[in-house]
């Protein structure tokens, strides 16, 4: 057999694959779009199943912060130009 056709049952475990950010951004483009599944993009990257939900999980994340960062900050600006009228007496 194979040492690459052998996985984890001979007892040793796979070597760390690391992903890079475009890697990672992509596998989530992909599953965002239903493009793919976990487990045809865990197998074609060589990778867990976990490690691509863990992607999937911090990549969810990172649009929820991005999305509360841009609408904090449109809230913000509409509050400075309410003030803004407010101080110059415009109803």
């Amino acid at each position: 057999m194979r040492e690459k056709d052998m996985g984890t049952a001979a007892g040793r475990r796979r070597s760390k694959r690391l992903l890079s950010p475009s890697q990672k951004y992509e596998i989530w483009l992909q599953l965002v779009r239903q493009e793919t599944t976990i487990a045809e993009a865990a197998a074609a990257q060589q990778v867990d199943r976990s490690t691509i939900v863990r992607i999937k999980q911090v990549e969810l994340s990172q649009v929820f912060r991005t999305s509360l960062v841009v609408f904090s900050g449109q809230a913000a600006a509409a509050a400075a130009w309410w003030s803004a009228r407010a101080c110059a007496g415009v109803r």
